[in-house]
């Protein structure tokens, strides 16, 4: 549906429309992903206490398969937002003296809260699991582990559904409210964009491969209880 209704009656002209257009879409169906991706999780989570014991290692795919989507989304999130935020801040003042500052910072730190929980996912909960995977094990430590799980999802589902309620309040623009000039794309923005994105992705790459690693080394401890 959101893709529909962006649909442009006419082609848009300038570049940063077309960035804008595209932009705007990622960021909300990145989102939309991510966030209801938990929520399915969560609600999987509920009916955890009704499978065999030997549905750990399934549980475990699914969430492996689940944080690499969610390391997409997160990337888009992040980039897309970047722009929309230089589009529509025209500085740090303006994110503590206008309303739609305050609204997006909001909507930072609750995105920031997300992203900490899923790097708690993918280095401290998933080598575990990944390691029981190794060893051929389908009960232990799955179920010392799973209980933790269920806990993070329902805390990442809260911050998304915190998020939802923020985004109603970010209308208009802080550089219109603080009166600054519209934002103007130049090779330098884009720059520095692009450098940003390529280090997102980096440290987005490096943590998958940290988490990768870390699950290959022999088990000397047992999971998280």
């Amino acid at each position: 549906m959101t893709l529909i209704a962006a649909v442009p009656t006419t082609v848009p002209q300038a570049t940063d429309a077309w960035l804008d257009l595209i932009f705007t879409q990622i960021h909300i169906i990145s989102g939309t992903a991510w966030l209801g991706g938990l929520l399915l999780l969560s609600l999987l989570a509920g009916i955890r206490r009704h499978l065999s014991p030997n549905a750990g290692p399934l549980w475990a795919d699914m969430w492996r398969r689940f944080s690499l989507l969610a390391m997409i989304c997160v990337a888009a999130v992040v980039i897309s937002g970047l722009w929309m935020s230089w589009e529509y801040v025209g500085g740090i003042n303006q994110l503590r003296t206008t309303g739609y500052g305050l609204a997006l910072l909001v909507k930072i730190l609750l995105v920031l809260g997300l992203v900490a929980a899923g790097a708690f996912n993918q280095l401290w909960l998933m080598p575990p699991m990944t390691q029981a995977r190794r060893a051929g094990e389908t009960a232990s430590p799955f179920h010392p582990t799973l209980r933790h799980f269920p806990k993070v999802v329902w805390s990442e589902v809260i911050l998304g559904l915190a998020v939802l309620i923020v985004v109603p309040f970010l209308t208009g623009s802080a550089r219109t409210e603080a009166g600054s000039p519209q934002a103007a794309p130049s090779a330098g923005i884009l720059a520095a964009g692009l450098a940003l994105a390529l280090a997102l992705t980096a440290s987005l790459y490096s943590t998958a491969n940290t988490s990768d690693a870390l699950g290959r080394r022999p088990t000397t401890t047992t999971a998280p209880v």
